[in-house]
């Protein structure tokens, strides 16, 4: 080994060695417990709610399957946009418009005769 592995090992020869150094000695079991408990229990609470969201979902698709609405609401909006498409043509269309109005005056200005 070089001189510069030597420096580099220099903070992790007495770990390397097996030694028993008191900043090794650290209280882990006690806290990995409660961080084991407390994992659990967040694991624990995450699978109900996860459950009671497949419930959900899974009655609200037996509904939609069983009693769609959705041929009945397309027909119903058709209709509206139908009848909203010629309120708005009917409307554009009359000559005191403010639409026919601004297109008459930019028509006049423009080709003037």
């Amino acid at each position: 080994m070089s001189k510069k592995d030597d420096e580099e090992l220099i903070g992790f020869q007495d770990f390397i060695r097996g030694g028993k150094d008191p900043f090794l000695k650290t209280d882990l079991p006690k806290k990995r417990k409660n961080v084991d408990f407390e994992l659990e229990t967040f694991l624990e609470q995450e699978s109900v709610r996860i459950s009671k969201h497949i419930e959900v979902l899974e009655e609200k698709v037996y509904v939609i399957k069983k009693y769609s609405q959705y041929p009945s609401l397309l027909i119903q909006a058709e209709s509206e946009n139908n009848h909203i498409r010629t309120k708005t043509i009917e409307l554009c269309s009359r000559e005191d418009s403010p639409l026919f109005r601004n297109l008459n005056e930019i028509f006049s200005n423009f080709f003037k005769l």
